[in-house]
């Protein structure tokens, strides 16, 4: 898959997430606007139910006075229509009237019940009551805007009382201070549903994303590692194939000397495939856990000093320097020495391989937590910071284009770490691009039996 490819995927899915996100906001508006029209329908309706009930209680009033002569009840019922609003609900049991059904009604909305109220006179151009205490104030008064007022003053809530002809006519408001709460009940479980389910998608879509770049990565890595094994042992098999065909030569067949040296390198590059092929079947076991540990008293000067003897040959060659600072004073260990040793070697060959000019290779040693820390340190390329996450996977090389110059397949530093790990050490890299590297392990004295 290209890499084009695989950002056309990721645009089409972020687009199509997008749209999605987009188009449950959009139903969810949608429900929530509807959700307040009912909820504004309900308590309209729920006051138009409150007035009816106040008139009918106002007729029970004029009843008595429909039944005087035509002439004298007209006259007291103009009389009564025009008294102050307060007097015609019949003072503070009309308003306390008022707020018992205003709870009963606004009880059915919610489980909120918290509600205030104001009775406005047309007459007296203010309220008059509020919350069932008497007041005073203009409803242009800026005494109107503040506190509980302020709510009564903007609330859509509001109905007229008695016939606006009258002077004993007004206003019914009601503020309902939990408004949005009692209309958003019903959408929360939709709401964090939807949310959920948008938050699971997206942790999809990024574990998604995550899995085709690394997809991308491993196949990148496994491609370099067939490119390297390819040059890895197209050496080998050409110099196997040129030192056979010299052997049929009749001129050097006959020369028993010059037979052995050609058998010789045969035999040696075919040791070189074969320590190759041995490195990837042990990558395989360790990945399986399949590995027993062969453990014994290990002296690590001992083991640096044999090693350094065999790199220093080739860092001479290449006009380098190795130099020990040995300060650990108690250098013995338990541990396995064939992968001690390898991983010793890895170390230090890869500090020689990677120092392109006259390697400058330091190694030392001291006592740390009840056991040896080693430092290898080159001048070398180094690593940069973004290479330094991965350099301990298996099949991963730093990406040098289509130059072959440094051989290996990317296992090394995969063997290291893991065999590192099962002598229950650690191992880091401080490297700085062009600065050099420098590795730190660490071994315990004892091996856990228990781990």
């Amino acid at each position: 898959m290209t890499k084009r490819t695989i950002w056309l995927i990721i645009i089409s899915m972020g687009l199509a997430l997008l749209g999605s996100i987009l188009l449950q906001m959009y139903w969810i508006r949608l429900t929530l606007r509807e959700q307040e029209n009912q909820f504004d329908r309900e308590v309209n309706q729920a006051l138009v139910g409150v007035i009816d009930e106040v008139e009918r209680r106002d007729n029970r009033n004029l009843e008595p006075l429909a039944d005087l002569p035509p002439a004298e009840s007209q006259k007291l019922i103009t009389e009564y229509m025009n008294k102050g609003i307060i007097e015609r609900l019949d003072g503070r049991a009309g308003f306390l009237f008022i707020d018992s059904l205003l709870k009963r009604a606004v009880h059915k909305l919610g489980n909120r019940p918290e509600y205030h109220y104001g009775i406005y006179s047309n007459r007296d151009s203010g309220f008059v009551v509020v919350d069932n205490f008497f007041t005073v104030t203009s409803l242009k008064s800026s005494l109107s805007r503040t506190g509980i007022k302020s709510g009564l003053y903007y609330t859509p809530y509001k109905i007229n009382i008695f016939d606006r002809s009258s002077q004993g006519s007004g206003r019914l408001f009601l503020y309902l201070p939990h408004r949005n709460q009692i209309i958003w009940k019903n959408l929360i479980p939709a709401a964090v549903g939807s949310l959920l389910f948008t938050s699971l998608i997206l942790v999809c879509f990024a574990y998604t994303i995550y899995i085709i770049q690394r997809q991308k990565k491993i196949s990148d890595m496994k491609n370099d590692f067939i490119n390297n094994m390819t040059h890895e042992f197209k050496t080998p098999i050409a110099t196997i194939s040129l030192a056979t065909d010299s052997i049929n030569n009749p001129s050097i067949i006959s020369n028993q000397d010059k037979v052995q040296r050609f058998t010789r390198i045969i035999k040696q590059e075919n040791a070189r495939m074969l320590g190759q092929v041995e490195k990837v079947l042990q990558l395989a076991q360790l990945e399986k856990r399949d590995l027993q540990l062969k453990l014994s008293e290990i002296n690590i000067h001992e083991l640096l000093q044999a090693i350094s003897e065999n790199v220093n040959l080739q860092i001479k060659g290449k006009k380098g320097d190795l130099k020990m600072n040995l300060e650990a004073k108690d250098p013995v260990i338990e541990g396995d020495l064939t992968h001690i040793s390898n991983i010793l070697y890895n170390l230090l060959d890869n500090a020689n391989k990677y120092s392109p000019d006259s390697p400058d290779i330091r190694v030392a040693t001291r006592n740390i937590h009840h056991g040896i820390e080693i430092s290898i340190e080159d001048k070398g390329i180094g690593i940069s910071r973004e290479n330094q996450k991965y350099i301990f996977e298996k099949f991963y090389r730093v990406s040098t284009g289509n130059l072959h110059d440094v051989k290996g397949f990317g296992l090394g530093l995969s063997y290291v770490k893991v065999m590192v790990d099962a002598h229950q050490g650690h191992i880091q890299v401080k490297s700085a691009l062009g600065k050099g590297s420098n590795f730190i392990l660490y071994f315990p004295k004892h091996q856990n039996k228990n781990l």
